[in-house]
């Protein structure tokens, strides 16, 4: 299978579980024998470069045209079965995930935090649990209060890109499915004021899904995972098929799939169950 892999580093003076799972993932596919492209972006381009480059930057993180127009390229030379988009921020942009629109390639996106819905990706303030633009289905809060680095000037782009899109409706439209990290995660999204993410429901007998080669797409971390009998939760349905099977020792990774995804590709767009895929 032939995946599509893109990501935005993170600046490199400072560790990144998120540039570190992008870096395994990478060679957990290529060892089962997958094909991995990628599209990779770096921070470090614009640090310790002035004001100049990051403001121009920021101008960008709604929406980036020609980052948009790279990876339309790219799919349409490359023809992948999935592409797989971990951090859009700040160089790449959510406007990447309409880029595969009209061709056969599936979208999904590891939620590697909160920023599809919350300015600051992390719903905290002050030390304390902020979820006040989720509970409302806006942006207000954070721009009130400066959420992003403590700056409202630094929260402007970012609160424009997630109510750009929860506007546009890109996730609903152009992402086929989720990858959330935990049950805690998976919750807070799904009960979005607005659903920006899309309705979700629960269908974990989901037929003839892997056509779009998400689920062989997660092969290699099922086999990882079960390897070294890890417990690594990918999300989780709301609820489970009264034929799923649990193990004590198995695994819980859920692939969740918006109802009305913007393509035939899954045949009946709802919540894909993958939980205990060792079994």
């Amino acid at each position: 299978m032939r995946i599509l892999l893109l990501h935005n580093f993170y600046g490199s003076s400072a560790p990144s579980g998120e540039n570190r799972v992008v870096m395994d993932e990478r060679q957990l596919l290529r060892s089962a024998g997958h094909e991995v492209a990628e599209h990779f972006a770096y921070s470090d381009t614009i640090r310790d470069r002035g004001l100049l480059p990051v403001i121009g930057a920021g101008l960008f993180v709604p929406w980036n045209p020609w980052t948009r127009k790279e990876v339309r390229a790219l799919i349409r030379r490359l023809d992948p079965d999935v592409m797989h988009v971990h951090n859009v921020f700040p160089l790449l942009s959510p406007s990447i995930f309409g880029a595969a629109s009209g061709t056969r390639t599936a979208v999904v996106n590891t939620l590697h935090n909160y920023r599809t819905v919350c300015p600051a990706a992390v719903p905290l303030r002050n030390g304390l649990a902020c979820t006040e633009c989720i509970e409302t289905g806006s942006v207000k809060p954070a721009l009130r209060y400066g959420c992003y680095r403590n700056s409202r000037a630094a929260t402007i782009p970012l609160a424009a890109g997630v109510a750009l899109h929860r506007g546009l409706g890109t996730y609903v439209r152009d992402v086929d499915a989720f990858i959330a990290l935990t049950r805690f995660q998976k919750s807070v999204l799904v009960r979005v004021r607005g659903n920006p993410l899309g309705a979700f429901r629960s269908a974990a007998d989901e037929r003839d899904s892997d056509r779009s080669g998400v689920v062989e797409h997660l092969e290699p971390w099922k086999k990882h995972i079960w390897s070294r009998r890890e417990r690594l939760p990918i999300g989780v349905s709301p609820t489970r098929s009264p034929s799923t099977k649990t193990s004590a020792q198995g695994c819980a990774l859920m692939l969740t799939v918006p109802r009305g995804s913007r393509s035939s590709r899954f045949t009946s767009p709802g919540s894909m169950s993958t939980d205990c895929l060792a079994e």
